[in-house]
């Protein structure tokens, strides 16, 4: 990594730390991005790849993402995680539990 990129991954971090809300998560803004606005993808890449590596948690605001789709996912959430545990780690992906 040159010396150039680090510093720009750094103002990355710290431009999203700016926007953090009070929980101190970073946030970062697709809305320029999916209204098609120039130069944003770079950016926005530099961003998440900053946070990703330094944080690894952040919200995603401005994704038109409907409110009916989180609110299934988070039914689901605890659909699952009421199962008893004979029946949750029959889904186990490997040995290791990810996936």
């Amino acid at each position: 990594m040159t010396q150039t990129s680090s510093l720009e991954d750094r103002n990355a971090i710290r431009r999203c730390r700016v926007a953090a809300n009070t929980d101190g998560i970073p946030v970062l803004d697709i809305g320029p991005f999916l209204q098609g606005e120039a130069g944003v993808l770079g950016r926005l890449a530099g961003e998440l790849r900053s946070v990703r590596e330094e944080v690894s948690f952040y919200y995603i605001v401005n994704h038109d993402a409907p409110q009916a789709l989180f609110d299934r996912c988070f039914d689901e959430l605890r659909r699952f995680f009421a199962l008893p545990f004979e029946e949750k780690i029959k889904l186990r992906v490997d040995c290791g539990m990810v996936g």
